[in-house]
């Protein structure tokens, strides 16, 4: 590659930059609004939280929460007549009783509707962040327009005041007061352009649009729909902040629920085999009761299940 196309290339990399900032995104306000509806980072934020309360009730669907426990042995029995090959077998299956998988369930569901209405208030958010962030911007934009006007009209009296006073008109203190003036309206121009950035660095942040474009507002700041009082007064009963504390109290009831119904001994379906003179069963739906302290029964969560079976066909559960 000679020297001349090596210098080339960084100069083309510069242009592709300068195109790449130079991009700019008109947006009206019903664009804007579009675009938050759809990929407001905040929106997609609360709908991931819906999926991940869906997964809770899946979950919770589970007909059995534990998993059934299998036991088998095997081994020699020697005994009078000779050398027997003794084995026995368990099954044990721990299910919920007193309604706590309804009350998981019950739970779940409101946990779903939560977050379906922390979504919508979510949405609802920020529509109106922004709504007021485009207004703001396209305010700015506007006022940019005047002050550029005005800064052209301070710049003309200056020049007049320049050639009044060369040819002797006016005294140099009059143009001193037209610098001031231009210096003044260059100011107010130099802040609302960074009160316009601003606005619209708020507006891209909220619509997530990447950085190397900028935020151009389109419209007019005249109110376009009035909203009907009777309507908003009918929208009051179903906000979605009210329906996300009513979820909230429905999931609060369904842990009381669940936490009266673990109060009760958990019930136990127990199957066991052995040999080798033959297979027998023993099938137990009664909650493991366990002895603690001086004569005080209690009931655990779970039931540890030992099954042994020798040539007798005797079963014994613990």
């Amino acid at each position: 590659m000679s020297l001349r196309q090596c210098a080339a290339v960084p100069v083309f990399v510069c242009l592709l930059q300068s195109n790449a900032v130079a991009q700019s995104v008109s947006l009206s306000l019903d664009e804007a609004l579009a675009r938050a509806r759809e990929q407001a980072p905040a929106v997609l934020i609360a709908r991931a939280r819906i999926e991940e309360a869906r997964g809770r009730l899946n979950g919770a669907q589970v007909r059995f929460r534990d998993n059934p426990i299998v036991d088998v042995g095997m081994g020699p029995r020697r005994m009078e007549i000779g050398t027997l090959t003794d084995f026995d077998i368990g099954f044990a299956q721990m299910f919920e009783a007193g309604g706590q998988r309804a009350a998981r369930i019950a739970g779940a569901e409101a946990g779903i509707a939560r977050e379906t209405a922390t979504a919508d208030e979510a949405r609802r958010l920020a529509l109106r962040a922004v709504a007021f962030a485009h207004l703001r911007t396209l305010y700015a934009q506007d006022r940019i327009e005047l002050l550029r006007g005005s800064e052209t009209i301070a710049a003309d009296v200056l020049a007049v005041a320049e050639r009044r006073n060369a040819a002797g008109d006016i005294a140099i203190l009059d143009v001193n007061i037209a610098k001031i003036a231009l210096a003044r309206a260059r100011a107010a121009r130099l802040a609302a352009e960074g009160e316009r950035t601003m606005f619209a660095g708020e507006l891209q942040r909220l619509l997530g649009i990447s950085s190397p474009n900028t935020i151009v507002a389109t419209g007019s700041l005249r109110l376009q729909r009035r909203p009907d009082l009777a309507s908003l007064l009918a929208t009051v009963a179903i906000r979605p902040d009210l329906r996300a504390m009513e979820a909230d109290i429905r999931d609060a009831e369904a842990d009381v629920r669940l936490g009266q119904a673990a109060t009760r001994p958990p019930g136990r379906a127990f199957q066991a085999g052995g040999g080798p003179s033959g297979l027998h069963r023993t099938v137990d739906l009664h909650p493991a009761r366990v002895q603690s302290g001086p004569g005080a029964p209690y009931y655990r969560n779970r039931a540890s299940i030992t099954c042994a079976s020798r040539a007798g066909n005797d079963t014994r559960v613990d």
